[in-house]
């Protein structure tokens, strides 16, 4: 359900930035994620994309996929944890440095030795942009994937980059 919003989510991104091709406040970003799953006491490291677009200074929304998954000694196997999800990004910007905040909702799929489950639920995060030009950040960010039911909860950890591009014409 969740992947049907992202997926709908990206696509209403694109749709309404053709009209300000030339400003356009698109961005995507790729990063190296660090997942804990609590409940199984497993961290395993993946990849993770995000694809964004501003609303002025500081509303933000974005659509998130990732996975994480890893060979371990662990006795539950290998853990292979996938997400995904639409969020709404607050975000307050300084001259170099972007501090922010998102909440929105994901699926989060847990796939190990005697348990695999998906859920959706809520997910909230924090983190900022250093920022190393006028289109480009290194970005790190936390984001809480909690549920209350079997997947108890899911952090990652990102360490990125972000950059901002015009659409339909890329620089």
């Amino acid at each position: 359900m969740i992947t049907r919003a992202a997926a709908v989510l990206v696509m209403t991104l694109f749709c309404t930035g053709q009209a300000q091709a030339q400003d356009s406040k698109f961005y995507y970003g790729l990063s190296l994620t660090s997942t804990d799953f609590e409940l199984a006491g497993v961290e395993s490291n993946g990849i993770g994309f995000k694809l964004g677009r501003e609303f002025g200074k500081y509303i933000m929304i974005e659509a998130h996929i990732g996975n994480s998954s890893e060979s371990s000694d662990n006795l539950l196997g290998d853990p292979d944890l996938t997400y995904s999800g639409a969020f709404l990004r607050l975000n307050l910007p300084f001259e170099r440095m972007n501090i922010y905040v998102v909440g929105g909702a994901a699926s989060i799929n847990a796939n190990l030795t005697g348990f695999d489950d998906s859920e959706v639920d809520r997910a909230v995060g924090f983190g900022f942009d250093l920022l190393a030009s006028e289109n480009s950040a290194l970005t790190i960010e936390v984001i809480d994937y909690g549920t209350e039911d079997e997947l108890e909860l899911i952090e990652t950890v990102q360490l990125g980059f972000t950059h901002r591009f015009d659409f339909p014409g890329l620089r």
